[in-house]
C-alpha cells in the first residue's frame, strides 16, 4: 500500500511536499476549496517546479467551480512542469460549494464535465455543454511552451456513495473517499468493489485511495490533547457543520445529539441571517473554532478521525490494505505540517 499526504493548499505549501517526497511518500493531494484555501492549481505549480518524482493531485476539484475547458487547461499546464506526476480527482463537492451557499452538484453533471475534460486532455474534439447551449471544442495550441498533453493524465472520482462509486467503476482511472477512520474507510472499499463488480471490472485496474485526517498519539494520551484537537479535532468539527446543515443522515448517540443541537443553536445565532453558511465553514478542515471546542470530546476524536495510538492505527492500515486499498493519505493541518514526521514513522518510510 502506498503512503501520501493531503494539504490544505497555501502558498507554501510546496515546502511541506518537498519534505514529503524526501521521506518517501507516493503523492501529494491538494483540496480545491476557492473561499477557504491558496488556488488549487498556484499551489500545485510551486510545488511541481521544487520536486521531481512525487506525484501531484487534486482531492478534489469541483467541476462547477471551472468551466471544463479552463480546468483542462490548467491540468494540461501542469502536466508541462511536471509530466507525468499529475492526477486531476474530481467531485461533486462539499465544502467548495457549500461555503457559496450551495449544494453538492448533480451527478450528471459531473459525468458530462468529465467527458469533455477527459476529451480535451487526449487532444480530441469534444462537444461541450452550458448554460449557453452546445458547442465543440478542442485544445487550439500545440507545443511543450503552453502546456503538455503527454503523458496522458489520470482522471479520478471521489465517491461515498453507490451513484459516484458506480461512475468511478465505469469510466474512472482511479477511485478516493474521504474516510472518518478506518472502519469506514474499509465500508466505502467494500462499496467500490461491489461497484467494480456490478460494472464488470477487475477492481485491480482500478486505484483505490481512502484518505483521512487524524493524530499519532503518544501512550495515555488523550485524543483531546493539545495536538490530537489541532489535527484530529477539525474533522470532527466537520460532522457537526454536517449535521447542522442537514447532512446526516445516521443514528447518533444521545450525547453527540445534545451537542449537534447545542451547536445547532450557536448556529441560528450567526450573522447575516440569509448566508449563516459564511461563518460556519470559517476555518473548514484547518482548526477547530472556540465555540465548537467543548463540545468535541475524546471519544467524537476517536469516532470521526484517524485518531490513535501507532499500535491501533496499524491495524487499521492492516485492515484496510486487506479491504483492497491501494493508497492511504493522511491530511497534513495548515500549521502543523511538522507532523508529516510521526506519520512517516507510523507508514515504516522511515527507521
Amino acid at each position: 500500500m502506498k503512503y501520501s499526504v493531503v494539504l490544505t493548499p497555501t502558498v507554501d505549501s510546496h515546502n511541506t511536499v518537498v519534505r514529503a517526497e524526501q521521506l518517501g511518500f507516493a503523492r501529494a493531494w491538494f483540496f480545491d476549496s476557492p473561499m477557504l484555501y491558496t488556488d488549487v492549481f498556484v499551489s500545485m505549480a510551486l510545488a511541481a517546479d521544487r520536486t521531481e518524482r512525487i506525484e501531484l493531485g487534486t482531492s478534489v476539484v469541483v467541476s462547477s467551480n471551472r468551466i471544463p475547458p479552463v480546468t483542462a487547461n490548467a491540468v494540461s499546464s501542469l502536466n508541462a512542469l511536471a509530466p507525468g506526476r499529475v492526477i486531476l480527482g474530481l467531485g461533486t463537492g462539499f465544502t467548495s460549494r457549500s461555503t457559496l451557499g450551495q449544494r453538492a452538484m448533480q451527478l450528471s453533471a459531473l459525468q458530462h464535465d468529465m467527458e469533455v475534460i477527459r476529451a480535451l486532455l487526449d487532444d480530441r474534439d469534444v462537444m461541450w455543454r452550458d448554460g449557453e447551449g452546445e458547442r465543440r471544442v478542442r485544445f487550439l495550441h500545440r507545443g511543450e511552451r503552453f502546456s503538455v498533453l503527454k503523458p496522458r493524465v489520470p482522471i479520478w472520482v471521489s465517491g461515498m456513495g453507490p451513484r459516484s462509486m458506480a461512475l468511478a467503476a465505469r469510466e474512472a482511472d482511479g477511485w478516493m473517499a474521504f474516510a472518518a477512520g478506518g472502519e469506514h474507510g474499509v465500508q466505502y472499499l467494500q462499496g467500490i468493489a461491489a461497484a467494480c463488480k456490478e460494472a464488470d471490472r477487475d477492481p485491480a485496474t482500478l486505484s483505490r485511495a481512502v484518505m483521512s485526517t487524524g493524530c499519532v498519539l503518544d501512550e495515555g494520551e488523550p485524543a483531546d490533547s493539545d495536538r490530537g484537537m489541532a489535527n484530529g479535532g477539525p474533522l470532527a468539527a466537520v460532522f457537526f457543520h454536517n449535521y447542522v446543515e442537514g447532512l446526516v443522515d445516521v443514528e447518533l448517540p444521545e450525547d453527540v445529539i445534545s451537542a449537534a443541537e447545542a451547536l445547532a443553536e450557536i448556529y441560528s445565532r450567526y450573522e447575516p441571517s440569509d448566508s449563516r453558511y459564511l461563518e460556519l465553514h470559517r476555518d473548514h478542515l484547518v482548526r477547530v473554532r472556540d465555540e465548537e471546542r467543548p463540545f468535541i470530546s475524546d471519544g467524537l476524536i476517536r469516532a470521526t478521525s484517524f485518531t490513535g495510538t501507532a499500535s491501533t492505527l496499524r491495524a487499521q492500515l492492516d485492515d484496510l490494505e486487506a479491504a483492497g486499498c491501494d493508497e492511504f493519505a493522511i491530511q497534513l493541518m495548515a500549521g502543523h505540517e511538522h507532523e508529516i514526521e510521526r506519520w512517516a514513522e507510523l507508514f515504516g518510510l522511515v527507521d
